[in-house]
């Protein structure tokens, strides 16, 4: 046992990210009538349950539930990376034009030079739709979706990944490779990874992207084959950070989890349900890290994803499971392990 190896917390986030947190502000969609940071604190609760624990700065020690998976989950998702890193160079399945992932995750990666500031509008996220939607819509249905997609996108989402951040800390891949043991592990330059690791922040938007989305291709009565290519861009747009070395496997689980359940507080029209169950068709059919995650699971490889898995599959079957009911549902599956690993130090 190795009494050595820690997680250390990834400490301080750059200004920048640290400004987005503000005083813990809503998304602009979110429902008025709604209490904020209770349901917040209680997605904060589902994660800290199933997934990863809270650091403590005053005590300097992790804290929750999930303590006892921190190793065993993260073992797992390096194991991951070694089938999905390839994804990286392969080029993105449906596009008019072949383009790699690689491409595309450098143009999401929100660089100064990508951003049109005059018009308010990220470029790469911008370039990257137009990209999916190329031989599916004409041009007018494209330049309609671009104008509403992404405002859309960031109303919904807010600064809610980096508020969750700053108590996850959750150290990067980069940062646990070597103590870990995984010498091969690589990794490409991102700028807008300055930041703990969960939630994926990229994830969690191109689901609140997909979201908003659905409801404006609706309103547009786009074709099928235009919501097939949303559905892609949706979950692609996450992906992608893992396939880079960027984001942990489980790190999209969180983000998937935390965007089904406030789908129904940011997304006016009909409670969310149309565009949860929009997001959990593109999460199950088209995600590539999903599908990594629920085979490692079946193979008896990814037991500390399973928990976290077997809720995200309760809210895709459940469209009306609210937070409260998805929180007693995590409490009541979560399971100790038989050899739990201490707060601040993991055991191989």
């Amino acid at each position: 046992m190795n009494k050595s190896l820690t997680f250390p917390p990834y400490g301080r986030m750059v200004a920048e990210f640290e400004e987005r947190v503000g005083q813990g502000e809503p998304p602009t969609d979110w429902n008025a009538d709604d209490n904020w940071p209770l349901w917040r604190d209680k997605m904060l609760e589902i994660i800290t349950t199933l997934l990863w624990p809270v650091y403590d700065f005053s005590t300097l020690s992790w804290q929750g539930p999930a303590t006892t998976r921190m190793l065993g989950l993260t073992e797992a998702d390096f194991e991951l990376f070694t089938g999905l890193r390839p994804y990286n160079r392969q080029d993105v399945p449906g596009l008019a034009k072949p383009r790699q992932h690689f491409e595309l995750f450098q143009m999401e990666d929100h660089a100064e030079d990508k951003l049109d500031h005059d018009a308010g509008v990220d470029r790469g996220v911008d370039l990257t739709l137009r990209y999916y939607l190329e031989g599916h819509a004409d041009k007018l249905t494209t330049d309609t979706l671009a104008n509403w997609v992404e405002s859309g996108m960031l109303r919904k989402a807010g600064g809610l990944p980096v508020q969750l951040k700053q108590f996850l800390q959750r150290p990067r891949a980069y940062q646990m490779s070597d103590s870990m043991g995984k010498s091969w592990f690589t990794y490409h330059q991102a700028l807008q990874s300055v930041s703990p690791s969960m939630i994926s922040g990229h994830c969690f938007k191109g689901c609140t992207l997909g979201m908003a989305a659905v409801y404006h291709a609706t309103a547009l009565g786009c074709e099928p084959r235009v919501f097939d290519a949303l559905t892609r861009l949706c979950v692609d747009f996450g992906d992608r950070r893992v396939f880079a070395g960027v984001h942990y496997p489980s790190d999209n689980l969180s983000s998937w989890i935390t965007a089904m359940l406030i789908a129904k507080h940011v997304c006016a029209a009909d409670s969310g349900r149309l565009g949860r169950k929009f997001l959990w068709n593109a999460i199950s059919t088209k995600s590539v890290v999903h599908a990594a995650i629920g085979n490692a699971i079946a193979l008896g490889q990814a037991p500390d994803h399973a928990p976290a898995f077997e809720l995200l599959n309760q809210l895709g079957a459940n469209p009306d499971m609210d937070i409260d009911d998805a929180l007693a549902f995590a409490k009541s599956i979560a399971k100790p392990r038989s050899e739990p690993l201490s707060p601040a130090n993991a055991a191989e």
